[in-house]
């Protein structure tokens, strides 16, 4: 009795942790594709874009859906690997670029390591 009871919540769990697994992946589509839109339309909604390709790229990996994290992190990381060398980061710390573009910046170093990563992990 105990054994069936068990099995069937472990069931359960499973279920729901797929279906909120499904959420989480959904509500990052979704937040993708109304940046993409409000970006297309002449919005600056940029950093934000960027910030939920970030995100949803270091979900899927602990996932281990390397595959899916690079596909979303290719989106925002320049095709050169997104290096920002050692003098962006330093004009931003000498006050040559503004909170928001060292931020930018900041997003796409960690997304353009996080891609290397998956990569190597993937391979």
């Amino acid at each position: 009795e105990y054994k069936v009871a068990s099995e069937t919540s472990s069931s359960q769990t499973a279920t729901l942790m797929e279906q909120l697994h499904d959420r989480i992946r959904s509500s990052y589509q979704n937040s993708i594709m109304i940046h993409s839109t409000c970006e297309r339309i002449g919005c600056d909604v940029a950093a934000d874009y960027e910030s939920a390709c970030l995100n949803y790229g270091l979900y899927l990996s602990y996932q281990d859906d390397f595959g899916g994290a690079i596909d979303v992190l290719s989106r925002i990381v320049p095709s050169g690997g997104g290096d920002t060398s050692a003098a962006d980061v330093g004009n931003a710390e000498n006050g040559d670029l503004d909170a928001a573009a060292w931020a930018r910046q900041r997003v796409i170093r960690d997304a353009a390591g996080l891609m290397a990563f998956c990569k190597k992990q993937r391979d």
